[in-house]
């Protein structure tokens, strides 16, 4: 088996298993900064890319002060700082931080957290196994795996541009 086909076989089984915490999942007691950088490593690693710094206290620090995430409890985090800070770290290569922020916070006027939640991580992890299973599919059908996966490449990378620039569209067409 060829390294390529490895990788393959290893990313479908990562996708396969890959799953954000709900709402219920979460710790409900009280995490102290670093069992909040531990937590989110846990969910968040499979779908960082290498070397990717997912989240430091500095970053934390950052999203208090700015507003973004609340102020922690005599140094705690609860559910909701855990739910916001594992939300931004997810999409936080796609959309701007003060972005993010606000969409969470227009969700939360009519929704509560836990459902704001778990409704991403469903969304989320439909949208990951899809575009997963297709790329496989696009692979295993392809001449040479190594030319299968530059195509997949370049393709996702197009739709993931064309997203962006949709998200940012609805996004701005809203807050105007």
């Amino acid at each position: 088996m060829s390294k390529i086909e490895f990788d393959c076989g290893k990313w479908l089984q990562e996708a396969e298993e890959f799953a954000l915490p709900n709402w219920s999942a979460l710790p409900s007691i009280p995490l102290y900064m670093d069992q909040v950088i531990a937590i989110a490593e846990k969910y968040l690693r499979p779908i960082t890319a290498e070397g990717d710094n997912l989240l430091t206290q500095a970053m934390i620090n950052n999203y208090v002060k700015n507003g973004i995430v609340p102020p922690p409890i005599k140094k705690r985090y609860g559910r909701e700082h855990m739910a916001r800070i594992l939300i931004i770290c997810a999409l936080k290569h796609i959309v701007g931080i003060s972005s993010i922020a606000d969409m969470i916070n227009s969700l939360l006027q009519n929704e509560s957290m836990s459902d704001v939640l778990d409704g991403f991580a469903d969304k989320f992890e439909h949208e990951l196994a899809t575009k997963m299973q297709y790329a496989l599919s696009v692979a295993e059908a392809g001449e040479s795996a190594e030319n299968s996966l530059m195509n997949i490449a370049v393709e996702n990378a197009i739709k993931a541009n064309s997203s962006r620039l949709i998200s940012e569209f609805a996004y701005g067409a809203v807050r105007t």
